[in-house]
């Protein structure tokens, strides 16, 4: 019987424990590769919802920024209209300040020539001298009220000068907000792709661990399953790792006797 020699039984089952560590370290280092994916897929997941945050926070605020624009639109016309409005009282002022002077001096006239007219134009003349009242007194109401309505006309310029600038930085802030919650809308999609790989990748190291697992599992099988072996007569025999399982029967029974 031609028998495995034991150095190479040896060699061969030393070659599978080798074979079999580097087998189980490989898988290790897949889990424990796998446990640090899943761990930065989970601060990355975390990121996602942050980034995701910023962008709702930064709609709403893009939509306030939105909503102020108008207002400050909105304002700025009104301002220019009271402007208009005080334009036109400030003319009406005027023309009723004009008047009142034209009325005065025709008082005065009326009043001289009234007294011109001796006794008949006295009562003429007393009129006159209540028209000539009131005539300054209405130029003097005048007078105040264009004061007034100057004093609205430039805190109206104040005002609108105040509002195109406001109505400027808005449009600036608006711009700035949106440009924000573009960048957050792109890294929230990158942010997305980025969760996606890493868990692909996650997938792809686990099931690189449980295909070495299982590689260690077919090679123990087929290391440790018994191997032909042929026997004197060559029929083959089964041995275990290269030890025989059986033996022919010559050369496990025992010597017989020769008749002699």
């Amino acid at each position: 019987m031609a028998d495995a020699p034991p150095t190479d039984v040896a060699n061969l089952a030393s070659l599978r424990d080798a074979i079999r560590a580097d087998a189980t370290a490989a898988s290790t280092d897949a889990d424990a590769v796998v446990m640090n994916v899943r761990m930065v897929a989970g601060l990355v997941s975390q990121l996602h919802h942050g980034i995701a945050d910023v962008g709702t926070q930064t709609e709403r605020a893009k939509a306030i920024g939105d909503d102020a624009l108008v207002q400050v639109a909105t304002t700025d016309d009104r301002i220019t209209h009271v402007a208009a409005l005080t334009d036109e009282v400030d003319a009406r002022v005027r023309t009723i300040g004009r008047i009142a002077g034209q009325t005065r001096m025709l008082a005065i006239n009326a009043a001289i020539e009234a007294a011109h007219a001796g006794e008949v134009g006295r009562g003429f003349a007393a009129v006159a001298t209540e028209v000539k009242q009131l005539a300054r007194e209405t130029g003097e109401a005048a007078a105040a009220i264009q004061g007034q309505v100057t004093a609205v006309r430039e805190a109206t310029t104040a005002v609108a000068e105040a509002m195109t600038i406001a109505r400027q930085r808005v449009a600036e802030i608006h711009a700035i907000i949106a440009a924000i919650a573009s960048a957050a809308d792109e890294q929230r999609g990158l942010a997305h792709t980025v969760t996606g790989i890493i868990d692909e990748a996650a997938q792809t190291v686990e099931q690189l661990g449980r295909t070495l697992a299982a590689a260690g599992d077919r090679l123990d099988a087929a290391l440790e399953a018994p191997t032909p072996v042929a026997d004197r007569q060559g029929e083959p025999s089964c041995s275990w790792n290269g030890v025989p399982s059986s033996a022919s029967a010559s050369s496990l029974s025992t010597p017989s006797t020769r008749s002699w």
